[in-house]
């Protein structure tokens, strides 16, 4: 993957486990809906360069942003129960 034109890095976060259950990818998309509407609701508008995605209550934060931005995206993400873990992907504009 490295070899493809514009790929800088590969973040390696796989890990083994068994196939998640209906509750679970319920919970993690409720998560995922509440932390971008936390985004939203801050009024900026970095909420649309980041991807979130959550897998069993770990959100992944992604997305081409300043630093300050990135740091909001965690507060805000923070403030959300049931997150157990934050994985920031974020590629910095400063």
């Amino acid at each position: 993957v490295k070899s493809i034109p514009k790929v800088r890095r590969v973040h390696n976060m796989m890990n083994t486990a068994a196939p998640s259950s209906l509750l679970s990818r319920t919970s993690d998309t409720t998560l995922t809906a509440r932390i971008k509407a936390e985004m939203l609701a801050q009024g900026g508008n970095f909420a649309h360069k980041v991807k979130v995605v959550t897998e069993n209550g770990t959100s992944y934060l992604m997305g081409v942003i300043t630093r300050q931005q990135g740091d909001l995206a965690v507060t805000l993400t923070q403030s959300v129960g049931g997150v157990q873990k934050i994985v920031k992907l974020f590629e910095y504009l400063d």
